[in-house]
């Protein structure tokens, strides 16, 4: 530091006689970014002129923005992370201070929230994908997370209550099936003992048939048996 006290700025220029020529012909304000030793700097040079419109000089200003640049960049590897759907990073708030450490914490919160968010939903979706529909998200959340959530956990009670429904119907399916089964069964029955009695009806009316027609055929002997004697007796008077 001591040994920049005093000295000629054209040591930080490539090319001197150019940085001259732009700053003498400065008409306003002017700025440049810059790394020096590893630290970013913003320059601002303003040109100094009289009353009477003289040109004084140019005054310029070094302003260090490392922990800024560095904040800048942390943000947009966070930023970058998430999009890709990656929230694990965090911002570092090891010796930030004021603005740069807010927000570095509320960068923090707000993947923080994300991360577990979407971490609850995942588990969600991964239980109703093996039939668990044990799992419920009960972290308290705000905004969108909280209809997030709120829209998850009726999801899984809307399953719940189908399924249910389903169960009921299959139950009372089966509970028709066997009583349909029993039916059938019993009227198979009951038509199995109508054609036995059937059969044996049949039989019978075989046998009565058969019964009447040797009955007919006896009467019918019978009746011949007392025309011949009917015959006999008229021949023997005369």
């Amino acid at each position: 530091m001591n040994g920049l006290i005093g000295a000629n700025m054209d040591f930080f220029h490539k090319n001197p006689s150019h940085q001259a020529n732009m700053l003498n012909a400065l008409t306003g304000a002017y700025e440049a970014n810059m790394t020096v030793g590893g630290r970013s700097m913003v320059v601002t040079a303003n040109p100094v002129v009289n009353e009477q419109g003289q040109r004084l000089g140019t005054v310029a200003e070094w302003h260090d923005r490392t922990d800024e640049v560095t904040a800048e960049n942390e943000v947009a590897a966070i930023v970058e992370a998430a999009a890709m759907g990656d929230f694990s990073m965090r911002f570092d708030v090891n010796g930030k201070e004021g603005f740069l450490r807010h927000l570095g914490e509320d960068i923090n919160r707000l993947v923080q929230t994300s991360e577990t968010g979407l971490n609850e939903v995942v588990r969600i979706l991964n239980a109703l994908s093996r039939g668990d529909l044990t799992e419920t998200i009960t972290n308290d959340y705000a905004g969108t997370f909280g209809q997030l959530k709120n829209d998850s956990n009726t999801t899984v009670e809307k399953l719940k209550d189908i399924i249910s429904q389903i169960k009921d119907a299959t139950d009372s399916i089966n509970t028709g099936t066997k009583e349909i089964a029993s039916g059938n069964n019993d009227l198979s029955y009951r038509t199995e003992q109508q054609a036995a009695s059937l059969q044996q009806t049949a039989a019978s009316m075989e046998e009565l048939t058969s019964a009447v027609q040797h009955n007919a055929a006896n009467a019918q002997h019978a009746n011949r048996l007392a025309v011949d004697a009917s015959d006999i007796a008229a021949k023997a008077l005369t």
